[in-house]
């Protein structure tokens, strides 16, 4: 990639968690299980269980995420045992995207819950005279390709990104694949000044909230 283009950061804030699909005992069927922002913490001596608990979105029958397992009580830190106690929403948000935690429990996970606003303003200005090196800046893994958080943000379409990542207009480590590049923190690409300067709408910053559409 280039040196010396403005940087930007685009920041991509999330609302709502991810629910969990599964089948459900009382239901009979798979369904949606809505996180519930409520731990269940088992102290059995020197041994620590805690679990994320979810809800059924139907019948609110509970299950239990594990979180911790049979895990020395001394290994965890005073502040993070408290949370625990005290249903921290923050750190039961920061379970319910996390990948290893869902991975473990085998979950399956439905992001349309989730929607996202990107907060960063680009200028006509800015874009004219020199290109912009973006990094992303996002809390939570989400399920949305990058090239949807280029074209919204930009205010053109997917179709579009793609012809400029092939035109070298567009510049990232995945070069081309664009498109296959799942949003996460730290992603850094280049857009070259006078590539799109006639194409942004100044008030671009998204004040509502996009839904993880299923096309994603």
């Amino acid at each position: 990639m280039k040196s010396n283009f403005k940087k930007q950061t685009w920041s991509i804030n999330t609302k709502g968690t991810p629910t969990i699909i599964k089948n459900c005992s009382k239901c009979g069927k798979q369904c949606e299980f809505i996180n519930s922002g409520n731990f269940r913490v088992n102290a059995n001596h020197k041994m620590l269980d805690v679990w994320l608990i979810y809800q059924c979105k139907k019948c609110n029958t509970t299950w239990n995420m594990e979180i911790l397992s049979r895990t020395n009580a001394k290994s965890i830190d005073e502040t993070s045992y408290k949370m625990f106690l005290e249903n921290n929403k923050d750190l039961a948000e920061k379970y319910a995207f996390d990948i290893n935690t869902l991975s473990k429990n085998k979950a399956v996970v439905d992001f349309s819950s989730v929607s996202y606003q990107i907060q960063e303003d680009i200028t006509n200005s800015i874009l004219a005279e020199e290109g912009l090196e973006v990094t992303i800046q996002c809390k939570f893994q989400i399920d949305v390709r990058l090239d949807k958080i280029i074209s919204e943000k930009l205010n053109i379409s997917r179709e579009e990104v793609k012809k400029m990542c092939q035109n070298g207009l567009i510049l990232s480590d995945s070069n081309n694949n664009i498109g296959k590049v799942k949003v996460k923190d730290g992603i850094t690409f280049q857009i070259l000044g006078n590539a799109i300067a006639d194409k942004i709408d100044n008030s671009s910053q998204l004040e509502e909230y996009n839904t993880l559409a299923v096309n994603h």
